[in-house]
């Protein structure tokens, strides 16, 4: 069973953040954990910066905070039974992902939310995102949302359902455990996904083939075949699912489903890559967070466990 007991919202005051705020109250209530919304101010030397004045600022950011806590309980229909407790922290750092991090270990956080700005191309290149260097460097997992135009965040419920991209390594297989818990939270259902990513190394060519359906022609009806098998050796609720198998670029795949299925949340695994690595292969949670539609909830199968026990093997799959 999935246990999430802190759930830590970055907030800057932004629209971004404010959606992020939405999405983390709402994950609050249905698992029933403590909120923290928690406001990084980054240390600068100049003397006349708000961090000059620690008393007022934060006293300022607090009240901000929570005036953003209650324009998202007055947009719901009632107030929740179940409200959950709530801290609000203010606190310098040399910069926002490492005093997020931080943060995270010393109050034992199980889910970190931020939102993400979207940047992309030069803009993203020179300003990088603190999302993904979140979603990169914390242990536990983060949901991230994006802003756009949309009033609200879309999040799963009936007819909404969740989607776990899949590449069969044990990375995804261990996103999938979180995917059924999150749905069985939600009271909606899973889609499993897996893109085929078509194009082959040039050292195929020779060999006259330009394809990975050249060589394997049958390649979407094996993998719908290992995707089956693989949920099934999945421990987890019984919840609604079907299988998507398509091909094309990862990343962007992924992030198209989002807009032209009923998508309410992205499970997907990241692996963590950090340094040279991470420069020349890049990420494909990372692209995700960047361009999807709806919120993305990365995790790490090396970081904590947050499952109190393991659950016998579900029963039979849904149509």
């Amino acid at each position: 069973m999935l246990q999430i007991k802190n759930i830590l919202v970055a907030n800057d005051l932004s629209e971004s953040s404010e959606l992020a705020l939405r999405a983390g109250y709402e994950l609050a209530v249905r698992m029933r954990a403590r909120l923290h919304l928690l406001y990084v101010q980054v240390e600068h030397p100049d003397p006349f910066s708000p961090a000059a004045y620690p008393v007022e600022h934060r006293e300022r950011v607090c009240g901000a905070m929570r005036e953003s806590v209650l324009a998202v309980e007055s947009e719901r229909k009632e107030v929740p039974a179940n409200r959950p407790d709530i801290t609000f922290a203010v606190e310098v750092g040399l910069a926002v992902a490492p005093a997020l991090i931080e943060y995270t270990s010393r109050h034992d956080v199980d889910l970190l939310v931020t939102g993400t700005h979207g940047r992309r191309g030069i803009r993203h290149l020179m300003l990088g995102s603190v999302a993904e260097e979140v979603v990169r460097t914390a242990e536990c997992p983060v949901l991230t949302t994006r802003a756009h135009a949309a009033e609200r965040v879309r999040l799963p419920g009936p007819g909404i359902d969740i989607l776990v991209p899949v590449d069969f390594s044990d990375h995804s297989l261990h996103a999938v455990r979180y995917a059924r818990e999150l749905a069985s939270v939600f009271g909606c259902g899973i889609r499993i996904a897996h893109v085929v990513e078509e194009t082959l190394h040039p050292a195929f060519y020779n060999a006259g083939a330009f394809s990975i359906y050249d060589l394997q022609p049958d390649v979407e009806v094996r993998a719908l075949e290992h995707m089956r098998r693989e949920y099934e050796a999945v421990p987890g609720p019984d919840v609604p699912v079907r299988f998507e198998v398509t091909s094309g670029h990862a990343a962007v795949e992924i992030a198209s489903m989002t807009t032209s299925m009923p998508i309410g949340l992205v499970v997907m695994a990241t692996h963590g890559l950090t340094g040279f690595a991470h420069l020349f292969l890049g990420s494909v949670a990372e692209h995700v967070v960047r361009i999807s539609a709806v919120p993305t909830f990365s995790v790490k199968s090396f970081g904590r466990d947050l499952f109190t026990t393991s659950i016998e093997k579900n029963e039979p799959l849904h149509a």
